[in-house]
């Protein structure tokens, strides 16, 4: 079996914050599933050879979406090699609505056309591990997350609660169909940059 290539997009796993460790416990442990060859893409680190996957960086800018959104597509050509690819973001859906809804992109339309092309044909695979501490009204999410959560392929949370916030929001159907589910994060303690 030819191993399917993932790449974990968030806060870069050689630095400190709570969503570059998480980013880099994951692609870890996935690093020792033969199904998959891993990577990241990660912010505002410089990588590191202490870890066992290939590291990309984003562009620098005071933004990370927009650094992201100058990167991805580099990145994710040079590691996927045109196979079929899933992309799993460790960032909350605020950060995420331009990627899960490329149509909406109106300020770089080369950007957008590749994003809604290689979606369109299943080259991009879009997997969100999702962070969710709260609720708004009636037990739900926004409606800009829910809009963004309906562009992901697969759900997964980081609690149980944060799963029935997810299913709270888009129903049981488009729940069941994204596989929504959760996974709790365990911050390892094994790496220090």
């Amino acid at each position: 079996m030819t191993p399917v290539p993932i790449m974990f997009v968030g806060d870069a796993p050689d630095t400190t914050s709570g969503l570059g460790r998480i980013l880099r416990d994951l692609a870890t442990i996935v690093t020792s599933s033969p199904r998959f060859r891993v990577a990241s893409l990660g912010y505002a680190g410089t990588g590191s050879m202490k870890l066992p996957f290939q590291q990309y960086n984003m562009t620098h800018t005071p933004d990370p979406t927009t650094s992201l959104q100058l990167s991805l597509e580099r990145a994710f050509e040079d590691f996927t090699h045109d196979e079929q690819g899933i992309v799993m973001t460790i960032w909350d859906m605020s950060r995420l609505h331009w990627l899960a809804q490329p149509a909406l992109i109106d300020h770089d339309i080369r950007l957008r056309d590749w994003l809604l092309h290689v979606r369109t044909i299943h080259r991009m695979i879009l997997w969100g591990y999702v962070p969710v501490d709260s609720e708004g009204p009636h037990h739900r999410l926004t409606a800009m997350t829910h809009d963004a959560l309906l562009g992901f392929d697969r759900l997964l949370a980081y609690t149980p609660f944060g799963k029935e916030m997810i299913m709270n929001t888009l129903g049981p159907e488009q729940s069941a169909i994204r596989g929504l589910d959760w996974l709790p994060h365990a911050i390892g303690e094994g790496f220090r940059p």
